[in-house]
């Protein structure tokens, strides 16, 4: 597998350029994790993620630590960021587009000093030698199916105002719940923390059973090159 980065305004159309500083070995292993807020990546590919976006952010704000953020006038000027794109071994043809949308968090702050629109971070975060891990925010907007009978886990888009039960690929969902906020929000920046607060579209009942699935499901769908 492998990370890229790709233009088209946010919407996923022209090409993809593929990451550069790290090898495949640093995004092993790759686990999906909704209980942990955001994304989590290997010093290597969080820093060949950081540089590759912060040049398209309309102004680097300063903060505390590494984090990259800035404000955006509009929600427009948020989905013209670059899409991202993870490539995985068991379905290579399928790569996982991660929008701007899902990769970055609005953190709200006070207006000042002419400050307008809202306030929004990069949520991938250094997880030093521990590899990769698929959190809430990038579940955002799409439904999550982990099948425990084909040991599979698949992401479907998700138009989260109009979702319904029956339009849902969910199936025997113990409960269902559509969107959240539009453009999400952060309480906290931790693992597992609060953040995120919307699994748009993904049933409890999946969610509970994916600690049990994470053995199998780490094996297959470990990204490599």
């Amino acid at each position: 597998g492998a990370a890229g980065l790709g233009g088209g305004g946010g919407r996923g159309d022209g090409e993809y350029v593929k990451l550069g500083g790290f090898s495949a070995g640093n995004l092993h292993p790759a686990i999906v994790d909704s209980g942990t807020t955001f994304v989590y990546a290997s010093t290597p590919v969080w820093r060949a993620v950081l540089s590759a976006l912060k040049p398209h952010l309309p102004r680097v704000e300063p903060e505390r630590g590494s984090r990259a953020c800035s404000w955006f006038a509009s929600t427009d000027a948020l989905d013209a960021m670059p899409r991202l794109q993870l490539v995985f071994e068991a379905a290579p043809d399928r790569p996982l587009l991660i929008g701007p949308r899902q990769y970055m968090v609005e953190f709200p702050r006070p207006h000042s000093g002419g400050k307008v629109g809202r306030y929004y971070c990069l949520a991938v975060f250094d997880n030093g030698g521990g590899g990769t891990v698929i959190g809430a925010s990038i579940l955002r907007y799409r439904e999550t199916v982990f099948d425990l009978e084909a040991s599979t886990i698949t992401f479907v888009d998700a138009d989260c105002g109009s979702i319904t039960p029956q339009t849902s690929y969910l199936r025997d969902a113990f409960s269902f719940s559509s969107c959240g906020k539009a453009g999400g929000g952060a309480r906290g920046g931790g693992k597992g923390g609060g953040g995120a607060r919307h699994h748009n579209g993904t049933a409890r009942r999946a969610e509970k059973r994916h600690a049990r699935l994470h053995g199998a499901r780490q094996r297959r769908h470990s990204m490599r090159e």
